[in-house]
């Protein structure tokens, strides 16, 4: 499981590098390689993969996993055992990493089908470059600050996750919720990065961040 779940975070943190230089490149008015062009989709499958590698061996009470052993029991309900995955530290950087890289996808997405003029749309792309600057970065921090997948010598037991947030409801919507609105807020920010790069005066910008601001 540990080498599964590093070996999707290097492929995650190498798409989101490799999407930061191609939505570079057409920020630049330059055509990105094909490969660097579908990093977005490349670096969200490898989060989820990873995510799915972290709930396996939870579900599976794979006690040579660190994370597993501090943050959850073999007794914990199925719910519980769910949301044990952002129960610590380097379980909600990777839900937060999840969330960045998904917003990224659906940001990228749209921009490779806005024309300007015939033109690519070149803020867009210097915005999708910004948010997958912030997609390295936690993704680089999950890897090598706060790795999520850490191989320990075998346990029979689990310590069971903090008791404040152990068997409770609010655990399985709260941070999922937190997080999707601090990260929705990334999407007008890159913009007005973006924007300022440029050089852009007027609303151009503002325009086209009100909904992602509105739902974050």
């Amino acid at each position: 499981m540990v080498i599964a779940g590093q070996l999707a975070l290097v492929v995650a943190l190498a798409g989101a590098l490799g999407a930061m230089a191609g939505n570079w490149a057409v920020a630049h008015g330059r055509r990105a390689p094909r490969l660097l062009a579908r990093a977005h989709t490349i670096t969200l499958v490898a989060v989820i993969a990873a995510f799915v590698v972290l709930e396996v061996a939870l579900f599976t009470d794979d006690f040579a996993v660190k994370f597993v052993v501090e943050h959850h029991r073999s007794t914990t309900p199925a719910l519980y055992t769910f949301t044990s995955a952002w129960a610590g530290l380097e379980g909600s950087l990777l839900l937060w990493a999840g969330i960045i890289v998904t917003f990224v996808f659906v940001v990228a997405r749209r921009v490779r089908r806005t024309v300007t003029d015939g033109a690519p749309d070149e803020l867009g792309a210097m915005a999708a470059a910004v948010m997958s600057s912030v997609a390295a970065f936690f993704l680089a921090l999950v890897l090598f600050v706060s790795p999520t997948f850490v191989r320990v010598p075998q346990r029979a037991e689990g310590t069971g996750a903090n008791p404040l947030l152990q068997d409770n409801l609010m655990m399985a919507i709260h941070p999922p919720l937190l997080y999707t609105g601090y990260v929705g807020f990334l999407v007008p920010c890159s913009f007005a990065v973006a924007a300022l790069w440029r050089r852009e005066r007027g609303p151009r910008w503002v325009l086209r961040t009100q909904t992602w601001a509105v739902v974050a």
